[in-house]
C-alpha cells in the first residue's frame, strides 16, 4: 500500500471515511445511490462481471426502506457489514483517485 494512502487511512476515522467515500460514490451528487451507482460501487469493491440479478439482490439488501434508492445511512450500514478487504478496496480506490495516482480508474471510467 502506498505511504500516502496508508497515512490517509490511519488519519481518518470511520465516520470521516464513510463521508468521503459517500461523496465519491454518489456520482450525480443527489444524496442517494441509484442502481447504476450501486453497481459501480460493487465493481470498485472487486465484484467482477456482476450480473443484473446480483445487483438487484444487493439493492434489495441495502435499500431497507424500499425507496428505490440508497441513502447514506443505508449505504453506511451495508458497507460496514462487508468484508474488510471489500471495504479497503473501495477506500483505496477513493484515496488513490483523490491523490491523482490512479485518475483513470474513476467510478465513471470503470465500465
Amino acid at each position: 500500500m502506498h505511504e500516502a494512502l496508508r497515512s490517509g487511512l490511519a488519519g481518518a476515522n470511520k465516520s470521516e471515511l464513510l463521508q468521503r467515500v459517500w461523496k465519491r460514490v454518489d456520482t450525480d451528487g443527489n444524496g442517494t445511490l441509484d442502481r447504476e451507482e450501486v453497481r459501480l460501487v460493487l465493481v470498485q469493491m472487486g465484484w467482477e462481471n456482476i450480473s443484473a440479478e446480483q445487483v438487484d439482490n444487493v439493492m434489495m439488501q441495502i435499500d431497507t426502506d424500499r425507496s428505490g434508492d440508497v441513502d447514506f445511512d443505508e449505504f453506511s450500514t451495508w458497507y460496514l457489514l462487508q468484508d474488510t478487504s471489500k471495504q479497503e478496496a473501495l477506500v483505496t480506490v477513493y484515496y488513490q483517485d483523490a491523490a491523482g495516482e490512479r485518475a483513470e480508474t474513476t467510478m465513471a471510467g470503470v465500465v
